[in-house]
């Protein structure tokens, strides 16, 4: 893919240029998300997004795309701090857009089309997310130079469009809440600075919003973050103390204070609603306007985790 092109493309709005078939564009565009230069990745990025949002991609097209980016979320895992990140990262934000036009295809948001993906594509590409999430040893969010890596939260990105997807059940739903708990409360030698842990958090959100898995596997969930993997505590005598820190466990212990206290506030204030009182009357974007069932208990439970986690800081019960 020429940058000129790209840059020229990304100037008009995305526009299609004469003589130009997306179709043929693709394979450019896909190999520069995993470039070092920040303006052609996020120009990559946008242009594929917005195509397929405006229908540039016949179906073939996007499974194609779907399934490459199924493939490239799990390309270099392991590694850290390479170049291979942005590749991941930025393929699993393009992964929910063949996920979501499904959606919003069979929805009749786009006239003309129909759902064109199967239930076994939509599951094998949510394994690779999860994968992914497990597996990711790159945790930078912001690289120096060579911009937004990002690949924990691009990955929670992604579970958000396959948590709500039809073709989700609920054993899919509750692989994505156990990967995630796996991921925050795995000990690590970085603490999540750039919101990796709301991201992930909007991702059991929309969960949530499916009101699909009973209230004792909600509760059960939240309180899996009570302790670390091996069992311990999270605070006083278990992972610190006045002559030892176990630091790696420490870090975990903060990406699960943060990430709890933004599900918190989803439960208590809502999700940011991208939409019109008209478009609101359509089942893809009413979605967001689903009352969360348990949300009481469920805020209830987060506080009885937090609440020792923070031993002298909050009022006792």
């Amino acid at each position: 893919m020429n940058k000129e092109l790209l840059q020229k493309i990304v100037d008009s709005d995305y526009s299609v240029p004469e003589g130009i078939d997306p179709k043929g564009m693709v394979p450019g565009l896909v190999e520069l998300l995993g470039s070092t230069d920040l303006v052609a990745r996020e120009g990559a990025l946008e242009t594929l997004w917005n195509w397929g949002m405006t229908g540039q991609f016949d179906d073939e097209t996007l499974q194609s795309i779907g399934q490459q980016m199924a493939d490239n979320v799990v390309r270099g895992l392991g590694e850290a701090g390479t170049d291979s990140v942005f590749l991941r990262a930025f393929s699993a934000l393009i992964l929910g857009l063949p996920i979501a036009l499904d959606e919003r295809f069979a929805e009749g948001l786009h006239e003309g089309r129909s759902p064109f993906l199967s239930s076994e594509q939509v599951r094998e590409w949510c394994g690779r997310a999860l994968e992914s999430l497990r597996g990711e040893n790159d945790l930078r969010g912001f690289a120096d130079g060579k911009g937004w890596a990002h690949a924990v939260a691009h990955t929670g990105d992604a579970l958000c469009h396959l948590a709500r997807s039809p073709h989700s059940r609920p054993e899919e739903q509750e692989q994505i809440l156990k990967a995630i708990v796996d991921r925050l409360t795995c000990p690590t030698d970085s603490v999540f600075v750039q919101n990796e842990g709301g991201r992930l958090m909007r991702a059991v959100y929309h969960v949530l919003l499916r009101g699909e898995l009973p209230r004792d596997t909600l509760i059960g969930w939240i309180e899996s973050f009570a302790k670390t993997p091996d069992g311990r505590e999270w605070g006083w005598g278990e992972t610190f103390g006045l002559d030892f820190c176990d630091h790696r466990a420490a870090n975990a212990r903060v990406n699960v204070c943060e990430a709890l206290r933004s599900l918190y506030f989803l439960l208590k204030l809502g999700i940011r609603r991208r939409h019109s009182e008209e478009e609101a009357k359509n089942e893809y974007f009413a979605f967001y306007d689903r009352p969360i069932e348990h949300r009481e208990g469920l805020m209830d439970a987060i506080i009885s985790v937090l609440r020792p986690m923070y031993g002298g800081l909050y009022p006792a019960e």
